[in-house]
């Protein structure tokens, strides 16, 4: 089967049954894991939000 099926069959899915889609295929989605870099970013951003030191949205795009 070509990925054009594949697009052609998920479009013609009842947008009811998407999250139940979204599931199955997940299940056959290959896990990356994280680098480094992106590690340390996400402990850096919980440090600073158990800190304060984040802006709302209104805060930075008015």
């Amino acid at each position: 089967m070509s990925k054009e099926a594949l697009i052609s069959l998920i479009d013609n899915v009842d947008e009811k049954e998407f999250d139940l889609l979204y599931q199955v295929i997940l299940k056959f989605v290959k896990e990356v894991p994280a680098y480094e870099d992106e590690i340390q970013a996400i402990a850096q951003a919980e440090t600073e939000y158990l800190n304060g030191e984040v802006y709302s949205h209104d805060e930075v795009w008015g």
